[in-house]
């Protein structure tokens, strides 16, 4: 999983094994913004999604 800032700037960047269901990004202390969070499984598939932070 990776997390960039509007202008493409990896902020953040976790790898998850296969125990672990979930990733928290409630203490990244981020600036309000728009964020892309990237996700990429291990058959080369890639989601992303818009996040909005107030």
């Amino acid at each position: 999983m990776q997390l960039f800032d509007i202008l493409g700037k990896n902020v953040f960047t976790a790898t998850q094994d296969a125990n672990t269901s979930t990733i928290t990004l409630e203490n990244l202390n981020l600036n309000s913004g728009v964020y892309l969070l990237k996700l990429s499984t291990e058959s080369g598939q890639s989601y992303v999604k818009k996040i909005v932070k107030n």
